[in-house]
């Protein structure tokens, strides 16, 4: 699990204060107003830590979170009171925030915890990598796109990174990944291209091709064309919890921001000397100076 949470996005205010702020916002509550359900959830979890026997609070806590499926009593401030106003569904980042509490706690305690929740689903060990059971978009790869698709004119240009690092990388990263995909599979490919003869296509993988080297691109067709079924699979083996699993799918604490994008291959550095250096996305200097030539000996 990821060891970040997104729980300080909601409660921790924090924003671009200006004087209408503090003339208006006299009240705490008020600012917070629509996580009161949140916050009231946050105070049971921290005051089970002072109680006389903290387990028992912690089970109740946990056990009440899994009957509901995370539905639970809402609030709203009505003339500086707090009043109840029935139930409110939390959504998948709180969850999220419960179940990393839960997993950060000792293996004894986790233990403990889980055999009393009764038909506990959502906390027990499990990876983040989880949600990536049913992901086709990283199927594709040098081991499934087939050489003679020299330029990726039949199938989708391959990422080259493993599934389950996909939602672990920025953008920038992935950008980068896919442009240097670009250049290097067509090299790869064309190298390749000598080992197959014959007309080549995509149905050569549907037929006996003997000594032609083809990939086998029907597993991405059987994955894609299979994909809607493997959800319903899913959402009814794994039920209340099968949302939360694909919650993962698109998590990503590395990249709060999706609009970043930048690629460059070649950009400037200041060195200590304060002279600006050429240098490649791997901070190799691109314009060294050889140092018998005539520039470092002074002769023109």
């Amino acid at each position: 699990m990821s060891t970040s949470t997104l729980l300080p996005e909601y409660v921790g205010i924090i924003q671009d204060t200006s004087l209408d702020f503090y003339n208006n916002s006299t009240n705490l509550l008020a600012i917070l107003g629509d996580y009161l359900a949140e916050i009231n959830e946050n105070i049971k979890f921290n005051k089970s830590l002072v109680t006389t026997n903290v387990l028992s609070s912690y089970t109740v806590l946990y056990n009440e979170l899994n009957k509901t499926n995370f539905t639970i009593p809402d609030f709203q401030l009505v003339n500086g009171q707090v009043v109840p106003t029935g139930v409110k569904q939390l959504d998948n980042q709180f969850i999220l925030y419960f179940v990393e509490k839960y997993l950060s706690l000792a293996d004894s305690y986790k233990t403990t915890i889980s055999k009393n929740i009764t038909n506990n689903s959502y906390f027990a060990p499990f990876s983040d990598d989880i949600g990536c059971i049913i992901e086709t978009t990283t199927i594709l790869d040098d081991n499934t796109v087939p050489y003679f698709d020299i330029f990726t004119q039949n199938y989708l240009l391959p990422i080259n990174i493993p599934t389950t690092l996909l939602n672990k990388v920025s953008l920038n990263e992935k950008l980068i990944l896919k442009a240097f995909s670009f250049y290097t599979d067509p090299l790869l490919r064309s190298n390749l291209y000598g080992l197959q003869t014959g007309n080549l296509n995509a149905n050569t993988a549907q037929t006996s091709h003997g000594t032609n080297l083809i990939n086998d691109v029907l597993y991405y067709k059987r994955a894609v064309s299979n994909h809607h079924d493997f959800l319903v699979v899913m959402q009814v083996t794994l039920n209340i919890i099968a949302d939360f699993i694909l919650f993962f799918e698109n998590l990503n604490p590395r990249d709060q921001n999706p609009e970043r994008k930048a690629v460059f291959y070649k950009y400037y550095i200041t060195n200590m000397e304060n002279l600006q250096v050429q240098v490649d996305v791997l901070k190799n200097v691109l314009n060294q100076t050889i140092l018998s030539s005539s520039a470092v000996l002074g002769v023109s």
